[in-house]
């Protein structure tokens, strides 16, 4: 899917999942510190969670990072306090050995994937490798899972409809994600659900 287009067309995300997030911001009141929003788009929930830490939001869409800047430099009520920056690169790809306290992944489109998939496993690590303290994986999910369900979120967006993944969204089943991120074996697992949402946290070791 051409994200670009779908950024400077549609205005990028809704209020529907910023609205979850600050009804359970106390998931995310840990101590402050440096966080990474991986895939992070228009910045929607980095802007929010910069309330408490020090965010650098990556994606690799350069509208989504455009709109997410222009949120932190526009309305003041935008920006509840902490720090916010946004760079247009792969959040897979490591630059000189940084590493966040926190890893924050709001379902990136890199992760749309079936939890079986030996790439969703292998992302996930390259992430926790930057990791100092926890990892969150939030993503919305309705049973019955593990399948493919077609998104009328980016209906007309969709640059190959018939194989394109952006096309189409994935169920994840949350026990699944947990027994994939305890293999993984970099720390203790919490799985918890809220709503149509599960909200998977690795305390890193």
């Amino acid at each position: 899917m051409d994200y670009n287009e779908f950024y400077s067309e549609k205005g990028g995300f809704k209020a529907g999942s910023l609205e979850w997030l600050q009804e359970h911001t106390d998931l995310f009141e840990v101590e402050p510190g440096t966080l990474l929003d991986a895939g992070c788009g228009d910045g929607e929930w980095s802007i929010l969670l910069a309330g408490r830490h020090e965010v650098t939001g990556l994606d690799l869409s350069e509208k989504g990072i455009e709109s997410a800047r222009a949120r932190v430099l526009g309305d003041g009520e935008s920006m509840p306090g902490g720090s916010a920056q946004f760079f247009c690169r792969d959040a897979l790809v490591p630059e000189d050995e940084e590493t966040w306290d926190y890893v924050f992944c709001r379902a990136p489109s890199f992760l749309n994937l079936p939890t079986s998939d030996p790439l969703f496993a292998e992302r996930i690590r390259s992430l926790m490798d930057r990791c100092n303290k926890a990892f969150y994986y939030i993503k919305y999910s309705a049973a019955p899972y593990e399948r493919w369900v077609e998104s009328n979120y980016f209906r007309g967006f969709d640059t190959v409809p018939d194989t394109s993944p952006d096309s189409r969204w994935y169920y994840n089943d949350p026990e699944k994600v947990r027994a994939c991120l305890e293999g993984i074996d970099c720390g203790e697992v919490e799985v918890s659900e809220a709503g149509n949402y599960f909200i998977a946290k690795v305390s890193v070791r």
